[in-house]
């Protein structure tokens, strides 16, 4: 293994087991015939009855947006408007699975022996046990409930009334507090661009 190579692998690995590292799954489209620059104007429109988890996301979104280069004056007419929902899926179920378990069988007999046999004692009768173990599968199975954020950006294109670009993130429910700057902020960079995968954020002590 490459001197660089394991010092790739010894990072990944640190960041995971520090426990600030999370995997968040993106998925982002650009309308093909639509053309977005930093330099036009954007707004961020809250959703209706927005919570106070929504007015929070959109904090987070529009400073991001500054901080790496975008337009948003907060007056004068928008050339995009950025919408965004929030939601919690919780999926249930049953899971199963096989597991090896060590399983000792035994065996008890006796032997005769014919009379002169001084091993064991000849003309009676010896009782012996044997054991065999062995590795034997046994099914099993479980429930589970496993809960996740899944939030919807879109950029709407006031030229053509449509969606220019949309932006899709998920990550484990019980992760997103933590992680939720960090999510926002490789979002931002995936404006205008199309991707699909999952990307490692890491979150940062305030």
């Amino acid at each position: 293994m490459s001197t660089l190579l394991k010092t790739l692998t010894f990072a990944t690995a640190a960041l995971f087991f520090s426990g600030c590292a999370s995997s968040v799954y993106y998925k982002t489209e650009l309308d093909p015939t639509a053309s977005i620059s930093k330099n036009q104007i954007f707004g961020i429109l809250y959703p209706e009855n927005a919570t106070i988890e929504d007015k929070k996301f959109g904090l987070s979104l529009h400073r991001k947006m500054v901080e790496k280069g975008f337009n948003l004056p907060g007056h004068g007419i928008a050339d995009f408007i950025v919408t965004y929902e929030i939601d919690t899926k919780t999926y249930t179920g049953t899971k199963s699975y096989t597991s090896y378990e060590p399983t000792t069988s035994y065996t008890v007999g006796t032997v005769s022996g014919s009379s002169g046999s001084s091993w064991y004692g000849g003309g009676s009768k010896l009782t012996y046990a044997g054991t065999t173990t062995a590795d034997v599968p046994v099914s099993k199975s479980y429930e589970y409930s496993d809960s996740y954020k899944k939030i919807y950006v879109d950029i709407l294109s006031r030229k053509t009334r449509g969606v220019a670009w949309s932006g899709f993130m998920s990550i484990e429910a019980d992760q997103y507090d933590t992680n939720k700057d960090a999510m926002i902020d490789k979002l931002v960079d995936l404006v205008g661009k199309e991707f699909k995968g999952d990307k490692i954020v890491e979150s940062k002590n305030e």
